[in-house]
């Protein structure tokens, strides 16, 4: 696995995560 593609997995897996915790604080509120 390279470099530049363990990158790209990682910021689209903390995308994914913002997202969630940005849902579940909607559902919060």
């Amino acid at each position: 696995m390279r470099i530049e593609t363990q990158k790209q997995t990682l910021a689209a897996r903390e995308e994914s995560i913002k997202k969630l915790m940005e849902m579940l604080q909607n559902k919060g509120i």
